[in-house]
């Protein structure tokens, strides 16, 4: 979904979708869809591309609404800081 919203929103940055959100709640891991081999998604950045990989490797997906309220707003307000 990143990648297409990207093909029309260039600018979109994604938000508790890499690595360190994953190692953080890998508890909320479960089931991906599996798919004969990941599609190449063309509007990630190499560390996304690189978490999609291992992602759809493993058949993992990240229930990212389990995460908590608290955790969600301390990564905004970073986000939010950096700008």
């Amino acid at each position: 979904m990143l990648s297409a919203l990207r093909s029309r929103y260039p600018n979109v940055i994604a938000f508790l979708m890499n690595e360190k959100t994953f190692e953080l709640f890998q508890t909320f891991a479960g089931p991906g869809t599996a798919l004969p081999s990941a599609p190449l998604l063309p509007n990630l950045t190499p560390a996304e591309t690189d978490l999609y990989t291992y992602l759809a490797t493993h058949n993992l997906r990240l229930e990212q609404e389990r995460i908590p309220h608290s955790e969600v707003l301390s990564a905004f307000r970073e986000l939010i800081d950096e700008e």
